[in-house]
């Protein structure tokens, strides 16, 4: 098991986390407590990357004219729903969101390419599934996971026709890949969601879901996770072995978030991510993993348990939590 991670993931700064429920150094706060928990295992397993994604890359999976503008005041603010952020100056822009965002892709990108060697990676960061190749929302200004997927195809780890499976599991329904790779015969997707949440507007993207499974308000427990589990028995059920799976394991679902409206517990949690590591990893298939969206102060120490989890099952520990 590999993890991903650097410190150029910290998104925002202080004054920006008081306006957001999203906590902006999540990834620092992970990667602390799992130094603390695995200790010198921890440099063993953690790799970094060594640069950020760069413009030339991003138009593989990008309009021209939206990269053009992706950087600017106005477009931040209205991809990260803060609209007072358009009055900032474009450096500070750069600095708080696009540079992150394009250090998390470069992340992303780096799983992905060692994953097919290694079976399982997972990136502190990314996930960022509202993203389309015309433009970012949802506080997801570039498309880490068609970045993911185009630089594999193009470098020849994978060919065009070779399956890959995309799991979606944040509390938000992907529109931006199931917009992107809804016609790719190649990529079939499973989203289970919240349709009573952002982005209920976007029924396009929902077309391009092959495996879908809208859920409402107030889910608990139980109803949850049979709701992934039918998903998972249905997207695997008649279908070739995929060669890559990418999960996208938002943290959103638990009862305590702030704009999941779920009402998952912790170990509900962790039985959903257990539930995908043991249908995925159990076939000896490749897996990575983005921690996507969460917006509750448990959703750093979900990431934890997950990481975790995975690795005592990677090693053979496979003790519970």
């Amino acid at each position: 098991m590999i993890v991903i991670f650097h410190p150029r993931y910290l998104i925002g700064s202080p004054w920006i986390n008081t306006m957001h429920p999203f906590e902006f150094d999540r990834s620092i706060q992970v990667e602390a407590r799992l130094r603390q928990e695995l200790g010198p295992e921890w440099d063993k397993i953690r790799r970094s990357p060594e640069r950020p994604t760069t413009v030339e890359e991003l138009r593989a999976i990008h309009d021209d004219a939206y990269l053009k503008i992706s950087h600017h005041s106005r477009v931040i603010a209205q991809v990260a729903e803060l609209p007072i952020l358009r009055w900032f100056p474009r450096f500070l822009m750069h600095r708080w969101f696009v540079s992150p965002s394009l250090w998390c892709s470069a992340g992303t990108v780096m799983a992905a390419r060692q994953v097919l060697q290694e079976g399982l990676t997972y990136n502190i960061g990314g996930g960022f599934h509202h993203s389309k190749r015309t433009g970012g929302e949802g506080f997801c200004i570039y498309s880490d996971i068609a970045l993911a997927i185009s630089t594999l195809r193009k470098e020849g780890q994978l060919s065009v026709t070779d399956p890959i499976f995309y799991i979606d599991l944040d509390v938000h329904q992907g529109n931006g890949v199931s917009t992107d790779f809804g016609e790719d015969p190649a990529v079939r997707i499973l989203d289970v969601f919240n349709s009573e949440i952002y982005p209920f507007r976007d029924k396009v993207a929902r077309t391009g879901i092959d495996v879908s499974r809208p859920l409402t308000s107030g889910l608990k427990d139980e109803d949850y996770l049979a709701a992934v589990r039918d998903g998972l028995d249905e997207l695997f059920r008649d279908q070739p072995r995929p060669k890559l799976v990418i999960y996208n394991a938002g943290t959103d679902i638990y009862k305590d978030d702030l704009l999941g409206d779920m009402k998952v517990s912790r170990e509900g949690v962790n039985a959903r991510d257990r539930l995908v590591y043991d249908t995925v990893r159990g076939q000896g298939i490749p897996m990575l993993v983005l921690s996507s969206g969460g917006y509750s102060k448990m959703s750093v120490q979900l990431i934890v348990d997950f990481i975790l989890q995975c690795y005592r099952g990677e090693t053979g520990q496979d003790a519970p939590l």
